[in-house]
Formats: structure tokens, sequence, C-alpha cells
């Protein structure tokens, strides 16, 4: 249950949070098919830990054409069928999940997510967030880290003013984020009682609805390093200034902090 898949079961019984959760499912034929002809659009992705890597989007043109967009190359294929042999031929024997593609706003055409790191200090039981950052994907791509797209990191609300969603849907936006990874940090703790520390990738739409794109244990702080924020950096480090660790595992490629 410590798998993408497995979270995503945990959160959809909590009625707070199954409104933020885009429909997921375990990737096979048949709901593969289920999921594209429901919503035309979808993501297929590691099962576990992929920072980026072997990310697929497939989604329909019209007439029976779907289009495979991997990486920055898409093909186009006739029939559903040939868009699952074509997509089963990127993911191989690996375990993978089939998601809902969910429209994330834009700056200047390009998608963004937010990246909100929520933490608590040993011995309490209180959440917080401790830092946000907006991940602009790179021209071309699909997936929003920066390392693997090549994007730009921005302030959560240097993003969110700069977007597409209309000024009268922006308002509130920053505490909604605030409160849902909050409540998301709260309902995983059911199943890691002793962790401390969550990196949620969070989507917002044109309308202000924000999605719950992934829960990660083990959130890299790259972008925090590369937004450049130290105030932001110092109070994600001073958090957890209680574990001996925290400095090794805060590098500036790849960190997170240990359970405790």
């Amino acid at each position: 249950m410590s798998n993408k898949l497995g979270k995503y079961r945990l959160m959809k019984r909590s009625p707070n949070l199954a409104p933020h959760l885009p429909e997921t499912a375990a990737f096979g034929i048949n709901q593969f098919w289920r999921l594209l002809k429901k919503y035309g659009d979808i993501i297929v992705k590691p099962n576990n830990g992929s920072r980026g890597r072997n990310v697929i989007r497939i989604y329909s043109s019209g007439k029976d054409r779907y289009i495979i967009h991997y990486e920055r190359r898409k093909s186009i294929v006739r029939g559903i069928t040939s868009a699952y042999r074509s997509t089963l031929r990127i993911v191989g024997r690996g375990r993978y999940i089939v998601q809902r593609r969910v429209p994330l706003a834009t700056v200047s055409r390009r998608p963004f997510d937010v990246r909100v790191i929520v933490q608590r200090k040993i011995g309490s039981n209180k959440w917080t967030v401790t830092g946000k950052v907006a991940k602009l994907a790179g021209k071309g791509y699909i997936v929003t880290n920066l390392t693997r797209s090549n994007g730009t990191p921005l302030h959560a609300s240097n993003a969110i003013g700069r977007s597409t969603i209309p000024n009268r849907r922006k308002k509130g936006v920053l505490v909604k984020l605030n409160n849902i990874a909050v409540r998301t940090a709260s309902c995983l703790r059911k199943m890691y009682p002793k962790h401390r520390i969550y990196g949620l990738d969070t989507g917002i739409s044109n309308t202000g609805h924000i999605w719950i794109i992934e829960a990660n244990r083990f959130p890299a702080m790259s972008h925090f390093y590369k937004l450049g924020d130290q105030t932001m950096i110092r109070r994600i480090k001073r958090f957890n200034q209680d574990n001996k660790d925290s400095f090794e595992f805060l590098s500036h490629s790849i960190g997170a902090f240990p359970s405790a």
C-alpha cells in the first residue's frame, strides 16, 4: 500500500479529499479503455516514484484517432487498441497506473503544478505547510519536473497571478492549497504513523479547483534551491532541526527528511 495506488485508495475514502483526486486505477487493458473512453485524456505513469520519468499522455484527437505524448515526442494512432499497444510498448512489464489527466492552468501556454511541503515536528500532531513552489513545465513537455523538462520554478503566488485562472477565482487559492495539504498529511498518517514530511504535487484548473496529483513521502528539495528563496529553505530546515540527519537529506539535487 506504500505506492501511488495505495495512497490514492486511502485518500479516496476521505470525504474531504475525494473531490480533489483524479480517478486512478492499476494499468491494464480494461482500465485503460474505460478511463480513456470516459475522459478522452489520460496519464500513464509508474506506480512507484518516477520524478517525471516514463510519464505518458494519451488523448483523443477525434475520429477514432489518439495521440501518444511521451517526453517531447508525439505519435498518432488509429483505434483504442492501437493506443493501448503503443503505450504497452513503452511501459513494458513495469507496474504502472492510469489516471485521468486533469487540465492544468498555464503560464505562457506552459502547464504548472505546485509542490507543497507539509511537516510536523517530533512529538507533535500538528501539520504545517512550510513551503510552496510552482513548477512550470518546459516547452513541449507534459511533465512539470524541472530537471526532466528543463522547466522553471516560480513562487506559487507569482504563477497563480500570471496564470490563465480568471482573476475572480485566484483569491483564496493559496489558502485552499494549505488546507488540502494539511488534510492530506493527516489522512496519510493512518498509513505512515511515524512520517513527518510530505511533498504534495497539486494541480490547479482554470476554475480554481485544486487536484492532488501525487503525495511524495521523500520529496526532492531541488525545486526550492532552484527558486532561491532562502527564507523558505531555512523554514523547511528549521522545522526539522531536531533531526541530526536533516541536512544530509536536504541536498541541492534530491533530498528529503527521514521518518521519525
